[in-house]
């Protein structure tokens, strides 16, 4: 409640006009405490989840202290694993780029707190692989994080989409000097935010992306690694059946279901005609529906169920509904720290 009370106003207040701002302080203050093992006992004693055998999850032969994950786009940069990692099952960081990118103009954040929503067109905003990758050599030097850490992946927006060799080579350059440090990989063509990204989970372009990072996995000797793809939850029936054929084919690990909408079906915010991707609470049913398809259509694959997760009780129907592990951003953000231990309680 002290959150939701004290801390959130103040900080939609001090960024009512770009909350991008809100989130620079956030990420900003959580890496400064990171540095410190005290800052880090602090947090896990307050909003940790207790180790209990019940809440583990082994999913893509990893082992998750728990099912409740952190979604790509909170911390691009890998600025505040260290203190993300008390209070998550897992983290995912990025998404990274091959090289850096400043995204989209600001104001490119925008809360619908009418919705619970958020609209977002940041436009894979990044440092780059290389910073990112000298980010994390230096914070894993004091030992890897206590919770399996993602590295969501995808293409520069100058890298054109219908050339699926520059947009291979692009991604590979990117895996490269990334790829040692992730416990899983990610391949994000789902965002709405990078013009004709979304193409490449078409069935030729994303055969060929998942087959040429699969032999780069193996040329770096990471040949266990497990590849993740995110699908969008605007695709058709038909485009999802022929995303699920690949991966399926080329040995994907993991789907995780789903990525932001275009959708702005029944929203009561004034901000609802913002361009750029929703998230949050409008689009849980939709994403609960991509869950449960993936589920049937793919029973041994990890289902990571992400979007609209605002309460523990939605949760839990998303593990009841075929997830094995899900994540949360959006959530996160209205709900604040305790928001995991809640779900996990609940679980």
């Amino acid at each position: 409640m002290f959150y939701k009370n004290i801390i959130r106003p103040l900080l939609f207040r001090l960024s009512r006009k770009d909350p991008e701002t809100a989130h620079h302080l956030v990420i900003t203050l959580l890496a400064l405490m990171g540095k410190h093992r005290t800052s880090c006992q602090l947090v896990s004693t307050l909003w940790g989840t207790k180790p209990e055998k019940k809440l583990e999850r082994t999913a893509m032969g990893l082992k998750f202290p728990h099912p409740v994950l952190l979604a790509a786009g909170f911390d691009k940069n890998a600025l505040a694993i260290r203190m993300l990692a008390e209070i998550f099952g897992g983290v995912e960081i990025g998404t990274v780029t091959n090289e850096p990118q400043i995204g989209n103009p600001r104001p490119r954040m925008f809360r619908l707190s009418e919705d619970e929503a958020l609209i977002n067109r940041m436009g894979f905003n990044n440092d780059g692989a290389t910073q990112v990758a000298e980010r994390l050599a230096e914070i894993l030097k004091g030992g890897q994080l206590k919770v399996p850490l993602g590295i969501s992946f995808g293409k520069n927006k100058d890298t054109p989409a219908n050339n699926i060799d520059a947009v291979i080579d692009n991604h590979l350059e990117g895996f490269r000097k990334l790829a040692r440090f992730a416990n899983y990989a990610v391949l994000n063509c789902a965002s709405p935010n990078t013009p004709d990204l979304r193409t490449l989970l078409e069935r030729g372009p994303l055969g060929s992306l998942i087959e040429e990072v699969q032999k780069t996995k193996r040329s770096l000797g990471l040949a266990s690694l497990p590849l993740v793809v995110k699908l969008s939850p605007d695709m058709d029936w038909d485009q999802i059946e022929a995303a699920l054929e690949v991966c399926n084919q080329f040995g994907v690990a993991g789907i995780i279901a789903a990525n932001t909408s275009l959708g702005r079906e029944s929203l009561k915010s004034s901000t609802r005609s913002e361009i750029g991707g929703l998230s949050g609470a409008p689009i849980y049913h939709r994403a609960l529906e991509l869950v449960r398809h993936v589920r049937k259509e793919l029973p041994n694959i990890c289902v990571i169920g992400s979007g609209g997760i605002n309460s523990p009780e939605r949760a839990t129907r998303m593990l009841d509904f075929g997830a094995d592990l899900i994540q949360i951003y959006t959530g996160f953000v209205y709900e604040g720290p305790s928001f995991v231990r809640s779900i996990t309680q609940a679980i």
